[in-house]
This record gives structure tokens, C-alpha cells and sequence, in this order.
């Protein structure tokens, strides 16, 4: 009995020297932090806090090393702290990292240990933490005055600053609910609502800035811009390099009949040449520039309808109309617009087809681009014909659609006092199917003197019909720049399936113009299809 006893107290006496020993350990690890851990886990996260419910800003792999500040606990789990450059901390369950070895504390150079700074390393250092310190005490001056020019700012424009929370609120509260009524996502829908807010709002300061805004977004179109149309303007070089030597008609008609079949054939050659650089502008143009436009007027119409029925006056109709015009013009309409753009760029690959531009007025580009069947209030104020172009009968190159190759051709049409019929000039810009091209300075030479002010216009459509060719080319000597004459006198080929608007840039406002029920398509009209149909039959 004595010896069971014995063994029995010599066990609790065990026990309590190895939990002693074990404590002994956890609070000389507790006391010896700052330490360097290393991580066990494959993937462990450093979160903004001492809890899972905290976001992850950083992510540490196994065998990672870290050196934890310190350790807290949230419940039953420890966390450890860690730094991070410029201030910022973050905390790792203690669970997944293995402790090393404690970090000892820097001792701080005595006054007389100067030769610790003999190494240029080290001297670096201190010369870095004094500039640390000197920007961090700079960036905390700049801080408050921050702070007290927001303020400043809050006073003087509080009910300005009320009214937008107020519609933001607004906005976000409609996004979460259609979403939520009709994708079970209120928060994707609040979001989607405080971005239309905030688009509005920064379409209402900039157009507060009146001519600074027009000249903001008149530098931003030519900057983004500038790259695609150089690349529009290489593929036109490429297709005629000869281009520039004919310009009158100075060879002789018995030289013209054999070369017109020569340059035909090194058309071809460089049209096949050429297929990378036109497949890229044609993926550029018909797929990303018609969509994006598209989709932008489109969206015009969701928040500006012009249709009665659609709210375009009255609150209670807009308000419960607006998920039919958010799925009918942005969703629908632009899917289709984007389908055509990449069909019309398989076309494009094969028959010969380049980036042109228009000069007009907002009367005539608004009956040139717009929508038939979408758009009943231009169809009701407007006599000229909807959705094509109306040929030239009086033009010197011939009777047809005139298009220029240069911008700033299109833009000195646009801006003569002689051609507007309102105050806002604009600039269709185009994909052409051109087609077979004559030079008038390589037909003959009774031909090439019909061009020009005082010329027999019909007696060049005449020629080049009866020839296979489908445009005039020509040097305006007048002008000084080329023009190009699509003929159609009789306005029969003139549809979006030929000339296809992209975006219509008002040189007024400097800005792409939204079209009320947004822009004819190129292929899936029924009017299209109709004359399509009776081209191929």
C-alpha cells in the first residue's frame, strides 16, 4: 500500500514538473518577441486584424520567414503581429508558423563609436532613416492641411455635397434593387448604382467648365486617336503607293491602256500583302470603336430616353421603364452591334475596305446614322431620308457619297458656311467598302477633264460603271487633297451594308454625339436584308 502510494505521488509529482517545464517554455516564447517564425502552412494570410473576419492584404508560402512583433489572442486563437514598410501592420494565426529564434534588439552607437559608421552601409542607413523621418514629418503637415481644407470645402458647399450623396444614395438604392429583384445581388447592384452616379456627376462638373471642357476632350480624342487613324492611314498608303505620281492626267491614253492592268494586278499583290495590317484595323474599328460608341449612345438612351412610352416625360415611367430600356438598347442592341462588328470583320478581310471620313451637319449625320424603327421622334421632325446617305448630284468628282482620307479634310467640309444647315459641324467617321477604285488621271483623258468645277459629272459615273469600277478617286488641284466619290446615282447602294457609320463627332461640343434610339446597324435591319437580297437575286 505504501509503495502504490509512493508511485502514485511520485507520478503527480512528474506531471507537475512537466507542466511547469511546458509553462516554463510558452512564457519564455511569450516574453522572447519581437521573434523570427517561420511559416508551415502552403499558403498562410496576413490580415488587417486578430481575427478571420479581417481582409487579406498580403499572402506568406511555406518556409517563409517573418518576425512577429508580438503575440494576442482573439478567443482561443493567437495572433501574431507583423510589420509592414511605411507604418503598416498585419497579424498571422499563430497556428501556422513555427517559432525560430528571438530577433535581439538593435543597440543604438555610442557617441564616442564613430567607426561604426566607417562602413558605407551603415551610414547609409542612418542617412535613410533620417530622411524617412523628415518625409513622414513633412507628409503629416500636409495631412492636416488636408484635413482642414476638406472641411473648409464641407462648409462652403454643403448643400451641393448633400444633393450628391442624396442622388448617389438614390442611385445605389435603385441598382440594389433591381439587381436584387432580378439577380438575387443587391450589392453588385449598389455598386453598379453609385457608378452611374458618379459618371453623371463627372459629365455634369466638366460640362460646368464649358470651353476648358471642350478643349480637355477635343486634346483626349486626338491623343487616343492618333495611333489608329496613323494605322488607317499606313494601310491607305500601302494600297496605291503610286498614288502621289498621278495626280493630273500627264500620261499619255496609248500608256494607260496597258497601265491600269498593270496596277491592278500590284493592287492585288499588295492587298494580300497587306492582310495583317488590315485584319488589325479592321478588328480595331469594327469591334472595339463601333462597340464602345455604340454602347455609349445606347446608354444615352437608358438615361435619357426619347420615347413617351419609355419616360422620356414623365418620372413614374422612366423610374419602372428602366430595366426594359437597360436590357433593350445596351444589352440587346449592343450585342448585336458587336456581332456585326466581328462579322463585318471577316468581310472586311476579303473585299477591300478602309477607315474614311465624312464632313456634314448634326441634322444630316443624325438621318445618316440614326434607327428607323428605334427612333420616332427623328422620324417625325425629320424630311431627309433615314438611316443612309444621300448621293451628291452637283459634286465634281462625280454623282455618288464623297468621303476624304484626311481628317482635316472632312472637318473643312464640316465647318463651310455654304454646306451647314445648323450651328454643329460634325465628322462621320466610316468603314467603306470601296470596292474597285478608278484614279481619274489614269482613265482616259476625256474622262479626266469631266472632273472639276465646270466638268460633266454624270459622263464619270457613266465610265466607271460600264468599266467594273465601283469609286472615283481623285486630286481636288483646287483644295489640295483627295477625294473620294462612291458612285450610286441612283441612291440604290448607299445602305450601312457599304458605308458603315462607326461614330459621328460633333466639332462643336469636341465629343462623340449620341444619336436619340441609337445608331442603324450595319447588317440586321430588315431594310438591309431586303436590299441585300435583292443584289444577290
Amino acid at each position: 500500500m505504501i509503495k502504490v502510494l509512493s508511485i502514485s505521488r511520485l507520478g503527480r509529482i512528474l506531471v507537475t514538473l512537466l507542466f511547469l517545464a511546458l509553462a516554463s517554455i510558452i512564457v519564455a516564447q511569450a516574453a522572447d518577441y519581437p521573434a523570427k517564425c517561420r511559416v508551415t502552412a502552403a499558403k498562410l494570410n496576413v490580415r488587417r486584424g486578430p481575427g478571420t473576419g479581417y481582409s487579406t492584404i498580403n499572402t506568406l508560402r511555406r518556409g517563409e520567414t517573418v518576425q512577429v512583433e508580438y503575440v494576442t489572442t482573439n478567443g482561443s486563437a493567437r495572433w501574431g503581429c507583423v510589420n509592414y514598410p511605411y507604418g503598416l501592420q498585419g497579424y498571422v494565426s499563430m497556428r501556422y508558423v513555427s517559432y525560430v529564434a528571438p530577433v535581439q534588439p538593435v543597440q543604438e552607437p555610442s557617441a564616442s563609436a564613430s567607426s561604426a559608421y566607417s562602413d558605407g552601409s551603415s551610414w547609409f542607413s542612418g542617412l535613410s532613416d533620417s530622411v524617412g523621418d523628415f518625409f513622414s514629418g513633412i507628409w503629416s503637415v500636409v495631412r492636416i492641411i488636408l484635413i482642414i481644407l476638406l472641411v473648409l470645402v464641407v462648409i462652403a458647399f454643403w448643400e451641393n455635397i448633400l444633393g450628391i450623396l442624396v442622388f448617389m444614395g438614390f442611385c445605389a438604392g435603385i441598382g440594389a434593387l433591381l439587381f436584387g429583384f432580378l439577380f438575387g445581388n443587391s450589392g453588385l447592384g449598389a455598386m453598379v448604382g453609385l457608378g452611374f452616379a458618379a459618371l453623371i456627376g463627372l459629365r455634369q462638373v466638366l460640362e460646368a467648365l464649358h470651353g476648358e471642357y471642350a478643349n480637355i476632350l477635343w486634346v483626349i480624342y486626338w491623343l487616343v486617336s492618333l495611333p489608329v487613324y496613323l494605322l488607317n492611314r499606313l494601310q491607305y498608303f500601302l494600297s496605291e503607293p503610286w498614288r502621289f505620281m498621278f495626280k493630273t492626267s500627264w500620261v499619255p491614253d496609248s500608256v494607260k491602256t496597258w497601265l491600269r492592268p498593270v496596277l491592278e494586278v500590284l493592287k492585288i499583290v499588295l492587298y494580300i500583302a497587306t492582310t495583317p495590317l488590315r485584319v488589325v484595323n479592321a478588328i480595331i474599328y469594327n469591334i472595339f470603336i463601333y462597340s464602345l460608341t455604340s454602347i455609349y449612345t445606347l446608354f444615352f438612351e437608358v438615361l435619357r430616353p426619347t420615347a413617351d412610352g419609355e419616360g422620356a416625360r414623365d418620372f413614374w415611367t422612366w423610374l419602372y421603364m428602366f430595366p426594359v430600356r437597360l436590357v433593350k438598347y445596351p444589352i440587346y442592341h449592343g450585342g448585336i452591334s458587336l456581332l456585326e462588328g466581328f462579322i463585318w470583320t471577316v468581310v472586311d478581310t476579303f473585299i477591300p475596305t478602309i477607315t474614311l471620313y465624312h464632313g456634314t451637319d448634326l441634322q444630316a449625320a443624325e438621318a445618316i446614322v440614326r434607327s428607323t424603327n428605334r427612333n420616332t421622334y427623328l422620324r417625325n421632325t425629320s424630311s431627309r431620308t433615314c438611316g443612309t446617305f444621300t448621293a451628291s448630284q452637283s459634286s465634281w468628282g462625280g454623282i455618288g457619297v464623297y468621303f476624304a482620307a484626311r481628317r482635316a479634310v472632312a472637318m473643312s467640309y464640316a465647318t463651310d458656311p455654304n454646306r451647314l444647315s445648323d450651328s454643329n459641324p460634325m465628322m462621320l467617321v466610316c468603314r467603306v467598302t470601296v470596292g474597285r477604285i478608278i484614279n481619274y488621271a489614269l482613265a482616259p483623258h476625256h474622262v479626266y477633264s469631266q472632273a472639276g468645277q465646270y466638268g460633266r459629272h454624270a459622263e464619270l459615273n457613266r465610265y466607271g460603271e460600264s468599266n467594273g469600277y465601283t469609286t472615283g478617286e481623285w486630286w481636288n488641284q483646287r483644295g489640295g487633297y483627295w477625294e473620294y466619290c462612291l458612285f450610286d446615282w441612283q441612291n440604290k447602294y448607299n445602305h450601312p451594308w457599304r458605308i458603315r457609320p462607326i461614330y459621328a463627332f460633333n466639332l462643336r461640343t469636341n465629343r462623340a454625339q449620341p444619336i436619340k434610339g441609337g445608331m442603324q446597324h450595319w447588317l440586321f435591319e430588315q431594310e438591309i436584308l431586303d436590299d441585300l437580297s435583292r443584289i444577290l437575286e
